[in-house]
């Protein structure tokens, strides 16, 4: 299990990340969504399989919602796309396509939940601090309630020193996989914990130092 937990986190190759524009003029990563079935392949050996729960078709969007099964474990999400039309007639274009797209979203979405290209996502996760209810990010259920915790489920601590590696060297898929590990045992959301290695390090996790990536994986575990 730590061996596929690490090979769906591992960080791609810079080679296979594209770029988009955002919103409010960010430029965001991704990978495309037959990169990502190519990683689950070869990450799971074939131990997994995409089904389509449900399919939507709105007047101006199609909406995906889809089960990614690894092994007994279960991940859903929902995905989305623009219905496409002839800019002059108004018509759909290929209605098709605009689903194949949708259930191309959904796949991806339900792949990050098992790691895979997480990192990609941590410039939105530290965007986005709501959980949608007004309510900030969740972590492990515990505010600050004289524990030590603070309010995204970490002990208050000073800040590690931002210090950068020597030879240029970044974090080990092992490290990452660790990082994970650690907060999924201790019930800490990945997301608290991308967020948590943004405010500290101001960085993506794909782009720590190897010895910065130990100074979360110490925090995470201090938690």
């Amino acid at each position: 299990m730590q061996e596929r937990m690490e090979a769906l986190a591992a960080p791609f190759p810079q080679q296979l990340v594209k770029q988009r524009k955002g919103s409010q003029g960010k430029t965001l990563d991704y990978v495309e969504a037959s990169t990502v079935v190519q990683r689950l392949n070869e990450a799971l050996q074939g131990d997994w399989s995409f089904t389509v729960v449900r399919t939507d078709v709105e007047i101006e969007e199609v909406i995906i919602h889809g089960r990614l099964k690894i092994g007994d474990t279960i991940r859903e999400q929902f995905g989305g796309s623009k219905v496409t039309r002839h800019r002059d007639s108004g018509e759909i274009v290929n209605l098709a396509d605009d689903m194949k797209a949708a259930a191309s979203d959904c796949l991806k979405k339900c792949a990050s939940m098992a790691g895979v290209g997480l990192y990609l996502y941590s410039d939105a996760a530290q965007a986005s601090p709501s959980n949608g209810n007004g309510a900030g990010h969740p972590g492990n259920g515990k505010g600050a309630n004289g524990n030590g915790r603070s309010t995204n489920g970490f002990r208050s601590r000073e800040q590690p020193q931002n210090r950068s590696s020597s030879d240029g060297s970044r974090i080990s898929n092992q490290q990452i996989a660790q990082i994970f590990q650690s907060a999924k045992e201790i019930g800490i959301s990945q997301k608290d914990v991308i967020t948590l290695a943004n405010n500290t390090f101001n960085c993506a996790i794909s782009q720590l130092t190897p010895e910065q990536a130990d100074d979360l994986i110490s925090m995470v575990q201090a938690a």
